[in-house]
C-alpha cells in the first residue's frame, strides 16, 4: 500500500537577516516585538499545510491560544502584517487567505529540495 502524500513540510528556513527585513521591522515598530511569535506562528500553520492559510473567524483565537495574547491584538497583527506586505492584502481580500509571492516562492523551492 501506497503510503500517503504528504502535504505541507515539515519545516522552512527562517533567515538569518530576518531581522533587517524592512517589513519585519515596520511589523515591530507597529505593533511591537509581541508581533513576531504571532506571525511566527502563522508562518508555521502556513507551511504546516502548504503554501497559504485560509481566513475565518476561529484563526484569531487559535493564535491567541497558543500565544496568549489577545484575539484583538491577533486581528490588529495579522491586519498590520498585511499593511507592509508581509501577506498578500489582494489574495486576502478576493480569497480569504493569508499568504504572499514569497511564502509560496519559498514553498515551491523547498518542494524542489525535497
Amino acid at each position: 500500500m501506497a503510503r500517503p502524500t504528504k502535504t505541507g513540510l515539515d519545516y522552512f528556513p527562517l533567515e538569518v537577516a530576518f531581522f533587517q527585513d524592512i517589513k519585519i521591522r515596520k511589523l515591530i515598530k507597529y505593533q511591537g516585538c509581541k508581533a513576531i511569535p504571532v506571525y511566527t506562528l502563522l508562518l508555521c500553520n502556513i507551511y504546516q499545510n502548504g503554501y497559504y492559510l485560509r481566513w475565518d473567524q476561529e484563526l484569531p483565537f487559535m493564535i491567541s491560544e497558543v500565544t496568549g495574547y489577545e484575539e484583538g491584538y491577533v486581528k490588529e497583527v495579522i491586519a498590520c502584517s498585511r499593511q507592509v506586505g508581509l501577506f498578500s492584502e489582494e489574495m486576502f481580500t478576493n480569497y480569504s487567505v493569508l499568504t504572499s509571492k514569497g511564502i509560496q516562492e519559498r514553498y515551491v523551492m523547498i518542494c524542489r529540495q525535497a
